[in-house]
């Protein structure tokens, strides 16, 4: 059997059939985490807002989870025997992108640590609490910040690790979360009946 195979048989293990009104669901949560995300950055950079620099980079980091957590749900119930019809299965045809969030995913929901840090005026700063500076950009965190390469063994961990460090680690996180958004209204919208929107 081959390492994607048996990852398969594992990832997939306590998979659900399709069932298009609970991917509905999800799909409308990711869009609203998207959107509160994407709303809350664009007050942020408001030379005139009063927002809690604190409170904003917690709030942000729930919306980022969020969009990452319902785009992993949204990935297992499509993908496999009992998915969705002609959504690719990244058990088995790995996606660089669902990879990457899928790690992120983990790391900010399972390992408890910020996915995120905010790069004021062009200069990088790891975040430090309070919070003095209006943020220029939120950023995944580089390599350096995320938990040894031995945490992650295994031939699926090491993979999905690799994905975000190719695709994600220390760039804009705003990228990353528009394209997650894209992929599933492009391969989810229409099934359940969902108007495809742009982010």
């Amino acid at each position: 059997m081959s390492d994607h195979r048996a990852a398969s048989s594992v990832s997939r293990m306590y998979e659900e059939a399709w069932n298009s009104d609970s991917a509905r669901q999800a799909l409308l949560l990711l869009r609203e985490a998207h959107d509160g995300w994407t709303e809350l950055l664009s007050t942020a950079h408001n030379p005139a807002s009063d927002l809690d620099p604190e409170r904003t980079l917690r709030t942000m980091h729930q919306h980022a989870a969020s969009v990452l957590m319902w785009a992993r749900g949204l990935d297992d119930m499509a993908g496999g025997a009992n998915g969705l019809a002609g959504y690719p299965d990244t058990a088995t045809a790995p996606n660089e992108l669902v990879d990457a969030a899928v790690y992120a995913c983990a790391r900010a929901i399972h390992q408890l640590i910020q996915i995120g840090r905010f790069k004021p005026g062009g200069r990088a700063f790891p975040v430090v609490f309070p919070l003095t500076f209006k943020p220029a950009a939120l950023m995944w965190v580089e390599e350096g910040a995320l938990p040894p390469p031995e945490i992650d063994n295994g031939p699926i961990r090491s993979r999905r690790r690799r994905a975000y460090l190719n695709r994600w680690a220390g760039r804009p996180m705003a990228d990353g979360l528009a394209e997650v958004r894209a992929y599933m209204d492009a391969h989810i919208a229409a099934a359940v009946g969902v108007d495809r929107l742009q982010p």
